[in-house]
């Protein structure tokens, strides 16, 4: 099939070209890496070197005066006839395509093909460019074959979000049929108002610097259910001047259940524990201590000299307790039906004060009703994790957590006015980091949340965890109540 049209014409300011020796032009097509034909009337008039090899012949003479339909595959005639009758009906006209060679050893190669009318003899020639794509298209199909049999979805999408390349893993995971000619476009696979990258969104420098994208997504699948997605994005060049979006995805749908499931048990085990000290161990303690207490009373009545040890056991046995309540509520710091996250983060803003006399504030937005006690939990234990590390390594005077809705996006973050972090750590967190940040970011990417640490200004360091309003909502995550939306509330400082 044509596919492109050229003009070639000399003008007045080409006569230093015409000028050149004829001795250099013909060293100029016969040394081409491109292989040149002249035919007339169907015989092969003219061949390049590069023409020689390509048909594999030994020597010129073996190619001048054969038909060019020696050379063509039976099955491309047709269409190889109908492309000579259009350029002599376009006289000067130039134009391309892909199409077969048949080399004089019965071969069969892929070639790129231009050609163009010239008058020979008053007699209409044409002229023949061709390039050998063999190997490039060899390596197209190892490439398609890839892309047919890999497990994860792989997507190309141009700028309007059309999709015009779905692998078998895409097709079977999205519910498209096999046999589907309907288009189908990105926007057809994101839930309501949602947005997709556009090639510009990854293109800094054209030609040069390329961004490539990772993300956790949901998308709905033709039968109406969701998605769960990680996602690589990369921009890709669909032609000489146009910009699509390659997508190569992976379904972590069961991933992300058994995920939750396995916190559900850690959270399940850890309430249990923590009922089990507080309900159990510490009311058996508090019996003991009353004895000790009775015992101590008795010695001290009859003036016996051990009254004092007995006082000092009761006194550590009321230490023990006290450590029990304290691990009880570390281990589940979190009662939803009770107080919610609100109260466990007060309580850990007057621990922070406590433990390292540094200035600690809580804002939170009172119309946020989390219902999901994993969310609660895992929210806590990255507030928790990034407020004790602030107060142990900023040298900072002000720890500031914040709970709050922004774009459709629920926002918590802990920031600090300390010395910050450098560059190195920032950007590589993962190898320059201690554990606690890497399991800070494991805990959001368990709530569909995307973990940023990045400066604050002027000074210090900035956590935060967002999480889209749309995810929670539906799958009753959150709930609305209590004061109108982004009414905030601040316990014992003024935000600013």
């Amino acid at each position: 099939m044509l596919n492109k049209a050229h003009t070639l014409e000399l003008n007045e300011t080409d006569n230093d070209l015409l000028k050149l020796p004829e001795k250099i032009f013909r060293e100029m097509i016969y040394s081409s890496p491109d292989a040149i034909f002249i035919y007339v009337d169907g015989k092969i008039i003219f061949v390049n070197n590069t023409g020689i090899k390509l048909l594999k012949a030994s020597k010129e003479e073996d190619i001048i005066g054969r038909s060019i339909w020696d050379f063509i595959p039976v099955e491309r005639h047709r269409s190889f006839k109908d492309d000579i009758e259009y350029l002599i009906n376009n006289k000067k006209s130039c134009v391309s395509t892909e199409d077969k060679l048949l080399t004089m050893d019965g071969e069969i190669r892929d070639i790129e093909i231009s050609s163009t009318c010239i008058n020979f003899n008053n007699k209409n020639g044409i002229q023949v460019f061709i390039r050998d794509i063999t190997k490039r298209k060899i390596d197209e199909e190892k490439y398609r074959l890839l892309a047919e049999n890999a497990k994860d979805i792989i997507i190309v999408y141009e700028e309007d979000g059309a999709i015009n390349y779905i692998n078998n893993s895409g097709q079977e995971i999205l519910g498209i049929k096999r046999d589907s000619k309907k288009p189908i476009n990105i926007k057809d696979l994101l839930p309501p108002g949602g947005k997709y990258l556009k090639p510009h969104d990854l293109i800094k420098n054209r030609d040069k610097d390329y961004i490539s994208h990772k993300n956790r997504t949901e998308v709905i699948n033709f039968q109406g259910d969701i998605i769960k997605l990680q996602t690589i994005a990369s921009p890709v060049k669909l032609d000489n001047e146009n910009y699509g979006i390659l997508i190569v995805a992976r379904d972590i749908t069961e991933m992300k259940q058994l995920e939750r499931e396995i916190i559900l048990i850690s959270e399940r085990i850890r309430q249990q524990v923590s009922r089990d000290l507080h309900d159990d161990l510490s009311p058996h303690l508090i019996g003991i201590e009353a004895l000790a207490q009775v015992l101590y009373m008795n010695l001290k009545k009859n003036q016996i000299g051990s009254a004092e040890e007995a006082e000092k056991i009761s006194t550590l046995i009321n230490k023990a307790i006290t450590k029990i309540h304290r691990l009880a509520r570390g281990l589940y710091p979190i009662d939803l039906e009770s107080s919610g996250i609100q109260t466990p983060l007060m309580n850990l803003i007057k621990l922070v004060r406590s433990l390292y006399g540094i200035e600690c504030k809580f804002t939170y937005d009172e119309s946020i009703i989390i219902e999901d006690i994993t969310l609660a939990a895992n929210l806590y234990y990255i507030a928790q994790e990034a407020a004790i590390n602030a107060a142990r390594h900023s040298a900072g005077s002000l720890i500031t957590i914040q709970l709050k809705q922004m774009s459709n996006t629920l926002i918590l973050s802990i920031e600090d006015n300390g010395s910050g972090m450098s560059k190195e750590k920032i950007s590589d967190s993962d190898k320059t980091s201690g554990m606690g940040l890497k399991i800070m970011k494991y805990r959001a990417e368990i709530i569909d949340g995307v973990f940023s640490m990045h400066k604050n200004k002027p000074s210090g360091t900035i956590i935060s965890v967002k999480i889209p309003i749309s995810i929670l909502k539906s799958e009753g995550r959150i709930s609305y109540g209590g004061m109108l939306s982004k009414t905030k509330h601040e316990t014992e400082n003024i935000f600013s």
